[in-house]
């Protein structure tokens, strides 16, 4: 029970997730994989994020991680829990009438048909759906972990900061002047570690004509996964992380964040 239990909510986180990812032919229309959109996402939220963050005015409802039950559900769900709890207390007082008023079913059977399936089916109908996907569409589950770099285009170089770090590659604020399909060069600093002349696509721009303050920023792919960079930052977070815990137990008060 506890496995099916499991599969069900893992099923339906995954089913939740997937409400806030475009459908395949849209990201095809559009140039992009599922791995670049969830990108995309991140920093969507991250920016957002920062931007409600530095508005004091501004206060934001929060937003739930289940979604509200109906009615009709409770109603079916409660009707069908009354089955077992009836007929459990039918076999418990009197358990030599089931066989016959059940055609001679055994126990073990009396208890999956008549007992398991209607508990199980009503927790289906009771849960299915319970997760809320703007939870996971606009709620910062971490909070970013933001990387220095610097981009060389052509022979312009800028400096800018790298969200959703990858094998695949990783988000950036970007100039205008950059199109789809250009080479750059990246430099990772990371933790006092240079990583420099790594190379990367821009693969999807998220630009606004028209408004002046809105930051500008790409997709970018890596021609080569930098397997150094990437270790070398899972090694960073882990130290962090482990600093962040020790200072939690250590200090008690107040709250840490993992990144």
């Amino acid at each position: 029970p506890f496995i099916l239990a499991a599969g069900f909510f893992v099923l339906e986180y995954l089913l939740t997730i997937s409400q806030n990812i475009l459908p395949i032919e849209v990201l095809q229309a559009i140039g992009l994989f599922s791995d670049d959109y969830q990108v995309i996402s991140r920093f969507t939220r991250y920016d957002s994020w920062m931007r409600s963050s530095q508005s004091r005015n501004q206060k934001a409802d929060p937003i739930p991680l289940f979604r509200q039950l109906s009615k009709g559900k409770i109603f079916v769900s409660v009707f069908l829990l009354l089955i077992p709890s009836l007929l459990y207390s039918i076999y418990l007082n009197f358990p030599e009438k089931i066989p016959l008023l059940l055609g001679g079913i055994r126990t073990s059977e009396f208890i999956g048909l008549f007992l398991i399936y209607p508990i199980w089916l009503s927790i289906l109908i009771l849960f299915r759906g319970i997760f809320n996907p703007k939870f996971f569409r606009e709620r910062i589950l971490k909070i970013p972990l933001f990387i220095a770099v610097s981009i060389v285009q052509e022979e312009r170089e800028y400096y800018s900061l790298a969200y959703s770090l990858s094998r695949k590659g990783f988000y950036s604020p970007v100039e205008k002047t950059l199109n789809i399909g250009d080479r750059v060069y990246v430099t990772f600093y990371v933790a006092g570690r240079e990583f420099p002349g790594i190379l990367a696509i821009p693969v999807w721009l998220n630009v606004r004509e028209g408004d002046p303050e809105f930051e500008s920023g790409a997709v970018f792919i890596f021609v080569n996964p930098p397997w150094k960079l990437l270790f070398w930052r899972s090694l960073v977070r882990v130290k962090q992380q482990f600093q962040n815990l020790i200072h939690q137990i250590a200090h008690p008060v107040g709250s840490s964040h993992s990144v």
